[in-house]
């Protein structure tokens, strides 16, 4: 009886498991071969996720977070008033202290972007100064995760 191996990939837990079929050989060596070269592979990735976790662990100590100017706090109106007690300068007050709030708001909003960019830009420093370049998967990676895909070889019997 002919036997066919099958590589699969899985990972995960419970909702999230998950398990793909990658290769079919009749040669069990082969199936072996495949296996061997994906776990290289992992392992290479999960060395340079872990220099850079390293690095990064580093550049965020150093990094400060920007400073964020605090909203100002919109004053409640006293309990039970009536729509017709709100007076003009009560709404136009509100108003006022609403547009600063949205000034204060765009300001954060740009020094959180600079901060991102900044933060990007130095984890892809890290990312080249380790010898990888602009073509290599970790670049694409807005947050790298190690790899913890298990791979196994399924004996079928063929029929």
């Amino acid at each position: 009886m002919a036997k066919v191996y099958i590589v699969t990939a899985s990972d995960g837990d419970y909702e999230d498991a998950w398990t793909e079929n990658l290769v079919a050989s009749t040669d069990h060596d082969k199936a072996q071969a495949y296996v061997d070269d994906l776990l290289a592979k992992q392992k290479e990735w999960n060395i340079a996720v872990e220099q850079v976790k390293v690095a990064e662990r580093e550049y965020l100590a150093k990094l400060r977070s920007p400073e964020y100017e605090n909203l100002i706090p919109l004053t409640p109106w006293p309990s039970g008033l009536g729509k017709h007690q709100i007076t003009q300068e009560m709404k136009n007050e509100r108003l006022k202290a609403e547009l600063l709030n949205k000034q204060i708001s765009d300001r954060n909003g740009e020094r959180a972007v600079r901060y991102l960019a900044e933060y990007e830009e130095q984890k892809r420093e890290i990312l080249v100064a380790l010898g990888y370049t602009d073509s290599d998967p970790i670049m694409a990676q807005h947050f790298v995760y190690t790899n913890l895909v298990a791979y196994q070889i399924n004996e079928v019997d063929l029929i």
